[in-house]
Parts: structure tokens; C-alpha cells; sequence
């Protein structure tokens, strides 16, 4: 793109997506190197609830990454743009790898821009109508306060278990409401469970009623129950110390809204 040959650059192995094209690729650290194959198609990326099959990914020995192209205006793009993290999921290992995407949005404009001017300057065609740089993310509603979380309590990047965010309505408002239980994240920088005691872990309960701070409980495990007043309730586990005068074994207390806070059911 700058007239300028390998020689003088140092790329001898130049790739040039097909028009309207991006090639995406992730390093051996992200995804492994291969195991006996040099292809794998069990990656998908996850923003928030929403899932995106990769295709087929090649192992490159050149660079030592998997690599594929997606069009350039592909969904996943767009709904990273807008997010601050998002996952890499591979189902041959049930692993998800969570990664910023801030400044994500802007990069990828800037790209589709120079791309367009690129293949203009050869005279091949690029995307009709390249999409507006997506609106930068925003610490709004429930799930993003809850993933603002994540991150500033993980200083950065960390792995989710599936029962690591609950989704409900606890307050009654119509909005969905999000519980996250850090006694099913892994902090990859620091201590890997950095709210979770020998045995209790940190509960918050982001309400989409309550702005702020979440309610915080002290949980060995969460889930939602339902409530006769058609709503959930918050059922946290006990300790063995804690469930002694309930006959001893496992057991929950259960938590609802009351307009005001938390209060346990009795």
C-alpha cells in the first residue's frame, strides 16, 4: 500500500484478503497450537448473549496463528464495537478467553477506511456503504455494570464459568436484572478468586431499580428461585457453620427485593 517492494519491507509472503474482506487470527497463546490437524472449527466468539461461529480457522506456520477472513462488515464486528469485553469460546475444551475490546470500534472504522482506499488505488471495488465507526461502549444497564465489574476486580482479563452471571427479574421493574457470583470467575492477573474466602465467595446483585453499588451477599453457591409473586428471589448456600441450628448438611437462604434492599425470606 505504500509502493513499496518485499525487499524493502520484509514481507515476502504479502496476503491480500478478497475484496470486501478481513482476515482475523489469533496466536498459539490464545488458541493452542494444533494438535494433529492444522484446522479447527469448534471457535466462537461471544458478546454478552450473543454468539458468532467462526469458519474454519488454518494453522499458519509462517506466523504460528490460526487465521480466517470474515466480510469485513460481518454482525460480530459491529456488536464487539460496541461492547468493552468480549469471549473466545472453543467447544473442544468448553474454555472461554475474555478479551477488551475498547478501542475496538474506532480501530476497525479506520481500518475499512484504509482498506477502501487501498484496493481504490489498484482499482478493485471495496464495500458499498461502509458502516459508521459504532457508537464506543457504555457502563449502561445491568450486564454492562456487571461486566464493569469483572474487569476492574480482575484488573483486567478473566475466564466466566457458565453459572457466573445470572440473569432474572429480581426488582420487578420489567429490566433485566444480573447477579454475578465471583466463586465462578478466574482472574488472570493477581489472585485468581480475589473475593472468594476458604470457603464463601462474593455475590453482587446489579438491579436494574437501584443504580450504583450492587447488593452484595456472602454465597458457597447462587441461583435464582422463582417467587409466588412471579418474581426470582436470590438463593444463596451456607456454610456448614452457618446451617448448624437448620440441622446441619447443605442448605440456602433466600433473598427478594423489597423495594429497598435484600431481605432474607424466613
Amino acid at each position: 500500500m505504500r509502493g513499496l517492494s518485499p525487499l524493502q519491507t520484509g514481507n515476502t509472503t504479502p496476503r491480500v484478503t478478497r475484496a470486501d474482506a478481513l482476515r482475523i487470527g489469533f496466536g498459539s497463546a490464545t488458541l493452542g497450537l494444533p494438535r494433529s490437524e492444522g484446522s479447527r472449527s469448534d471457535v466462537m466468539l461471544v458478546v454478552g448473549r450473543a454468539g458468532f461461529q467462526l469458519p474454519e480457522l488454518i494453522w499458519d506456520e509462517l506466523d504460528g496463528s490460526w487465521g480466517a477472513e470474515l466480510s469485513a462488515t460481518d454482525p460480530a464486528f459491529t456488536e464487539i464495537a460496541q461492547a468493552e469485553v468480549f469471549g473466545i469460546y472453543t467447544a473442544s475444551d468448553a474454555q472461554m478467553r475474555t478479551l477488551s475490546a475498547v478501542g475496538f470500534g474506532s480501530v476497525h472504522a479506520r481500518l475499512l477506511q484504509s482498506c477502501a482506499a487501498g484496493f481504490a488505488a489498484i482499482g478493485q471495488p471495496w464495500v458499498v456503504g461502509l458502516p459508521e465507526p459504532a457508537a464506543p461502549w457504555q457502563a449502561n444497564g445491568t450486564e454492562a455494570r456487571a461486566r464493569t465489574a469483572l474487569t476492574e476486580g480482575c484488573n483486567g482479563a478473566f475466564d466466566l464459568e457458565p453459572s457466573a452471571l445470572l440473569r432474572g427479574q429480581i426488582d420487578g421493574d420489567g429490566i433485566e436484572d444480573v447477579v454475578l457470583d465471583w466463586g465462578s470467575v478466574t482472574c488472570r492477573s493477581g489472585p485468581a478468586r480475589p473475593f472468594c474466602g476458604a470457603a464463601m465467595c462474593s455475590v453482587d446483585v446489579f438491579l436494574s431499580a437501584r443504580s450504583g453499588a450492587p447488593e452484595t451477599l456472602l454465597a458457597l453457591g447462587v441461583r435464582l428461585q422463582p417467587l409466588s409473586n412471579g418474581l426470582q428471589g436470590v438463593a444463596t448456600g451456607g456454610s456448614l457453620a452457618m446451617c448448624q441450628d437448620r440441622g446441619g448438611g447443605s442448605c440456602e437462604f433466600l433473598w427478594y427485593w423489597t423495594g429497598t434492599g435484600l431481605e432474607e425470606l424466613r
